[in-house]
């Protein structure tokens, strides 16, 4: 269980990471990046460093849980600078599935 944690801690970081883009592009809605980056790359960092492990073996019982555990954390979190714009919660878990899946679903 610690090596899935160290995975989706590091996804977390890259998602928080990627988040600080649309800031510096644009400023109007910055303040709702950097602050879903900010708890994006805390929690990122927090499941990384706790769960930190000198060797990954992955099996298939575990890949599959990674794999459900990212497919779920990531749009949480992709969800934030949604929530924090002012949308409904629904639609912003929603929107994030969407971007995160490559569906081109939208509202």
């Amino acid at each position: 269980m610690p090596t899935i944690s160290n995975v989706i801690g590091l996804l977390l970081i890259g998602l928080g990471a990627a988040m600080l883009v649309p800031a510096a592009v644009d400023p109007a809605d910055a303040v709702q990046f950097i602050l879903s980056a900010t708890i994006t790359l805390f929690f990122g960092a927090t499941l990384y460093l706790a769960n930190r492990s000198p060797e990954y073996r992955i099996d298939a019982r575990q890949a599959y849980l990674l794999t459900s555990g990212a497919w779920t954390v990531m749009p949480l979190f992709a969800a934030l600078p949604f929530v924090l714009s002012g949308i409904g919660l629904t639609d912003a878990i929603f929107e994030s599935v969407s971007g995160v899946t490559t569906t081109g679903s939208t509202i």
